[in-house]
């Protein structure tokens, strides 16, 4: 077991911040009176991290969706502003949704630059080597 952070590899791992990779694998499909059932392997591999990095990670996770999220609103809301006033109604409201997502991508993406761990060479815990040897088994994560 590797007793340094997996993502800074500088400070100490800390044994309340590993990051728990879930892994499963299909093993098999059997036909039922409804449908399919499927039968899995799962396993969930204890990676390392220190303490700044075990609480970055999860953050930099749901900043990653918060801001993918944003994203796909701002697009969506820039679509929605065109056809409103290509129709001439609405199109104050669609805009002012569409500033408010660009806010949010915005501050999404300055708490994960802000909250990211200090250090040179930074690993994603998906890069683990147990991870790795279970993806490359045809484990697929969850």
């Amino acid at each position: 077991m590797t007793t340094s952070c997996w993502s800074c590899q500088v400070r100490p791992a800390a044994p309340g911040y590993a990051a728990h990779i879930r892994l499963h694998k299909h093993l098999s499909y059997s036909p039922i009176l409804f449908g399919v059932k499927k039968e899995y392997l799962k396993a969930v591999v204890r990676v390392p991290l220190c303490r700044a990095c075990g609480r970055a990670w999860p953050a930099n996770t749901v900043v990653y969706t918060v801001t993918g999220c944003s994203g796909c609103l701002v697009v969506a809301m820039l679509i929605l502003s065109a056809v409103a006033v290509g129709l001439n109604f609405l199109w104050k409201y669609a805009i002012a949704v569409a500033v408010g997502a660009v806010l949010i991508a915005g501050l999404a993406k300055w708490y994960e630059l802000r909250h990211r761990p200090k250090g040179t060479g930074l690993r994603d815990p998906y890069t683990y080597p147990e991870v790795r040897a279970l993806l490359d088994q045809g484990y697929k994560l969850q």
